[in-house]
């Protein structure tokens, strides 16, 4: 990673913990926080999910259908959400592998440790109670 891209990063990081730290609604917040990740990991599709019981909802997305972002996504119905979730570090999935799921197969998803020059900052922000 160049020193422009270290910047950089660290620019979103820092973005992403004043936001984190400012008096934003929820959902302000959760859209700030997914346009930051973008800016790390640029994708066409991105959603931010926050887990509810054994169900993942979208708090936030992005070049997502509507029907995507309001629907429940119950962790034994995706194995490769299921995977991540199990994950002690911050991983991607690989789909080389067959996993079996209702109604049809699909490759068995292995975690996959990001790269380990990719800038990491542990930031610990307690909710506020409507938040939880």
């Amino acid at each position: 990673m160049s020193n422009l891209q270290q910047a950089d990063a660290l620019g979103v990081l820092v973005g992403v913990a004043h936001d984190l730290t400012a008096s934003l609604a929820a959902e302000d917040r959760y859209e700030r926080l997914l346009t930051a990740v973008r800016r790390l990991v640029p994708c066409d599709a991105a959603c931010l999910l926050r887990l509810v019981g054994q169900d993942l909802v979208p708090v936030a997305g992005h070049g997502l259908s509507l029907e995507a972002l309001n629907r429940r996504y119950a962790r034994g119905e995706h194995p490769r959400l299921d995977i991540l979730l199990a994950a002690a570090e911050p991983s991607t999935v690989d789909s080389d592998d067959l996993i079996t799921v209702p109604a049809h197969q699909r490759k068995k998803a292995k975690p996959r440790a990001l790269p380990a020059d990719l800038p990491r900052a542990e930031v610990v922000h307690d909710l506020s109670e409507a938040d939880k």
